[in-house]
């Protein structure tokens, strides 16, 4: 009668294929059961499957992950995303997927959209912003600086709770003394230490 009940049946289900080493079998029973169902399912928890049960979304990422390749698991990954099914540790771990398999500017853009998921002041966009940010400056130094200083912006102009508000203009005056240096720099790091002095509370 409810979706958990469902998704623990499928999870069992699973489970026991796994148990058994039938490894193609298991991951194409996760995969049916984060499908989209059919158009005369009944009403009910069948219909609901792959938009509330995040136990078997884990199941089926893991599962992609360890038996299917990349273009599978980014599949999973977005459709994860698309339905809303996604938790900040979803997001998090496709960014870092992506970025341990080269693709850095589809890692950037799955930073995106779990911010456009839990925007701030959710709890989870801070340390999100703070993966976005870190993985940018890691990639691209002193090249991008232009867009660099756009993130950064954006970041410090949104509704953060105050108390974040420190690590993201320390992260930006840290990114302005190491690689964007020159006389615009200067002013430009002081303006941002005036900004915390004004932003964050004591």
């Amino acid at each position: 009668k409810h979706v958990d009940d469902l998704a623990r049946v499928h999870a069992a289900r699973v489970e026991r294929e796994l148990a058994l080493d039938n490894l193609d079998e298991a991951l194409a029973l996760a995969r049916r059961a984060v499908a989209d169902p059919a158009p005369d399912a009944p009403r009910g928890p069948t219909r609901l499957l792959h938009r509330r049960s995040l136990r078997l979304w884990n199941l089926a990422l893991d599962l992609e992950e360890s038996l299917n390749g990349d273009e599978g698991m980014r599949a999973a990954y977005e459709r994860c995303l698309r339905l809303k099914v996604a938790t900040p540790a979803v997001v998090a771990n496709y960014a870092a997927f992506l970025k341990d398999h080269g693709y850095f500017e589809d890692g950037l853009a799955a930073h995106e959209k779990g911010l456009a998921l839990f925007p701030p002041p959710h709890e989870a966009s801070a340390a999100l912003w703070r993966s976005y940010l870190d993985d940018f400056v890691e990639r691209y130094r002193n090249t991008q600086i232009v867009r660099a200083r756009e993130l950064f912006e954006r970041c410090l102009a949104a509704p953060h709770d105050p108390s974040h508000l420190s690590v993201f203009h320390l992260k930006y005056a840290a990114y302005e003394r190491d690689h964007a240096k020159g006389p615009s720099s200067t002013k430009r790091l002081l303006s941002i230490h005036e900004r915390m002095c004004t932003a964050v509370p004591l």
